[in-house]
């Protein structure tokens, strides 16, 4: 069987039961998770230099302003995947905030603002609740950076606060206004965050492993490695035998993706072991490929919000973690209602370590899930490798 290989390279685990191992990571193309957070074209998001592009402008290897959520600075982020797609006219979300400033941002309902609550979709917004923005719009980035170390408004919400009203864009009103219903989400590394109309999003980490358009299709792993979206075919064998070559001393492999679980992974899990592999898969729960993989281990972190591909209580079973990103209180209200459904439909063993792993390493997130993994015995992954500056 033959698999679209993006990536492989080799790094320190970072997340989860597994952290501190040594890994090879074996980056699968092909996602049809679809987390969707977009924005409208005609929005301008900041670069670090201080000026501005449309969104459907930006280029890759465009350097943005974001927000480093550990540091609780204003930094520097690289465009390193564009996506584009087209919705419907009412599935506009329009976020205005109560100055005259142009503080508006047109986007997907799903889209995620940074507010005193920590991530929140933009059909989940509190009239009235605060969200963070660019509050130094000048252009000297030594500067802001430096006013943001010593005067940070990120740790004030009263200093930045900006009132919010949001709701769904009336179609009538989106017809007068706009007439492209092309949306863009941006790929961003090492942070996954950026600023748009001076409101701090959010966006997709993987975006750029989503799609399987032929034109990025290349011969070899060593044409595709490592350069997103660029992807080769290969057969299961040829890529054991490609990655015992590259990193023989190196006993684990994780496939990770797009949704490696869109495969049936079992010849790629067989082919790893002939090569004296250990094997993790991690997998969204939206594909059930893992399940006779007879991988060494497997981790399920749920999408429970995907709006194309519905999460599958059955991919939990076999699991031996679960990976749930927290951003807000509702997210651990969500994780509790999936294990007991799951636990009810006897799909969950009660040897499954569940994981909490804080949304943008945010210090809001973090403090939640400290409480959380307290409160109910399970364990906090503190994504490791990002601290450490590693891939």
């Amino acid at each position: 069987m033959t698999y679209p290989i993006s990536d492989i390279y080799q790094s320190i685990q970072g997340e989860g039961v597994n952290v501190g191992i040594p890994m090879i990571f074996l980056r699968l193309q092909g996602c049809l998770v679809g987390c969707a957070f977009c924005l409208h074209g005609s929005v301008d998001v900041h670069l670090s230099d201080g000026s501005r592009k449309k969104v459907k402008e930006v280029s890759l290897g465009d350097r943005l302003l974001c927000y480093d959520e550990t540091l609780a600075v204003l930094s520097e982020t690289v465009v390193m995947g564009i996506q584009c797609r087209e919705v419907e006219p009412e599935g506009f979300w329009r976020v205005v905030t109560d100055d005259l400033n142009n503080h508006n941002v047109t986007c997907t309902p799903d889209h995620e603002f940074f507010t005193s609550r920590g991530w929140v979709r933009a059909d989940s917004l509190i009239v009235g609740e605060d969200v963070v923005y660019n509050v130094y719009n000048v252009s000297d980035f030594d500067f802001v950076n430096w006013r943001m170390r010593n005067a940070n408004p990120m740790k004030d919400f009263s200093v930045v606060g900006r009132v919010v009203r949001s709701g769904p864009l009336p179609k009538k009103a989106y017809h007068v206004v706009k007439k492209d219903h092309r949306v863009f989400d941006l790929s961003c590394s090492p942070h996954h965050n950026f600023f748009a109309n001076t409101l701090l999003v959010h966006n997709c980490d993987t975006k750029e492993t989503w799609s399987l358009d032929s034109a990025n299709h290349r011969l070899t792993i060593r044409e595709a490695r490592g350069k997103n979206p660029l992807f080769s075919t290969q057969l299961a064998r040829h890529v054991a035998e490609y990655i015992q070559e590259l990193f023989p001393v190196l006993e684990w492999v994780e496939i990770t993706g797009g949704e490696p679980a869109d495969y049936d992974l079992s010849h790629l899990v067989r082919e790893l072991h002939t090569q004296g592999k250990k094997v993790s898969i991690e997998t969204s729960g939206t594909a059930l490929g893992h399940l006779r993989s007879r991988a060494d281990w497997i981790v399920v972190s749920p999408k429970t919000h995907s709006p194309f591909k519905a999460f599958l209580d059955e991919s939990l079973m076999g699991a031996d973690e679960i990976k749930y990103v927290v951003g807000k209180e509702q997210d651990v209200l969500d994780l509790k209602t999936l294990l007991d459904r799951a636990s009810a439909a006897e799909v969950l063993s009660q040897e499954t370590v569940i994981c909490l792993q804080p949304m943008s390493q945010s210090r809001k997130a973090t403090d939640l899930c400290i409480q959380a993994v307290q409160e109910n015995g399970w364990r906090l992954s503190a994504q490791l490798h990002k601290y450490l500056g590693l891939p």
